[in-house]
């Protein structure tokens, strides 16, 4: 995965300005809506502003939807460690929430649903065009601890609401 990549990579003279995590793709969340979800970009607003551009060009028929890493805490991915990687780097994760065969015996490529696959392979090719054209270097926002200040507040707010005891319960209002 991208942990062992950064550590026999990102050595000495190494620039590394930006990150893809595309993971898995190409499966719709339900039949007939396959949208494209770009997570993480929250963390880098110019990297993320190169993400926007790129998906005013997306296929017609895609839709894409940003979404920030934090509200998402019980799946990693391989982008987290580019945040905590030294220096650390903007990276998203680009996915298509059709989780359904992901990690199992059936996650085969029968399981793909290629019409989709060329949506996402055409939004993705515009953003790393973009991307890779550009002398930009772009700034990653986390707090000190390695938290962004998004998650630390999902996390305070959960720690506010959490009925003692009852870890799956909330109190609402």
């Amino acid at each position: 995965g991208s942990g062992a990549w950064i550590e026999a990579e990102m050595g000495p003279g190494i620039d590394v300005v930006g990150g893809v995590s595309v993971d898995p793709v190409g499966r719709p969340l339900l039949p007939g809506f396959a949208p494209v979800v770009v997570i993480g970009s929250e963390r880098s607003p110019e990297f993320q502003d190169v993400w926007r551009q790129a998906a005013a060009f997306a296929p017609e028929n895609l839709d894409v939807v940003f979404m920030n890493r934090d509200v998402i805490p019980v799946f990693a991915s391989d982008q987290d460690n580019l945040y905590q990687a030294d220096p650390s780097v903007p990276a998203v994760w680009f996915v298509n929430p059709g989780f359904s065969f992901y990690h199992t015996t059936e996650d085969t490529p029968i399981t793909i649903d290629y019409r989709v696959l060329v949506d996402d392979v055409q939004f993705l090719a515009t953003a790393i065009s973009l991307l890779g054209n550009t002398d930009a270097r772009w700034n990653l926002q986390l707090t000190a601890a390695g938290v962004s200040t998004e998650k630390r507040a999902v996390i305070d707010a959960a720690a506010r609401l959490a009925v003692p005891g009852n870890a799956g319960l909330f109190r609402v209002g």
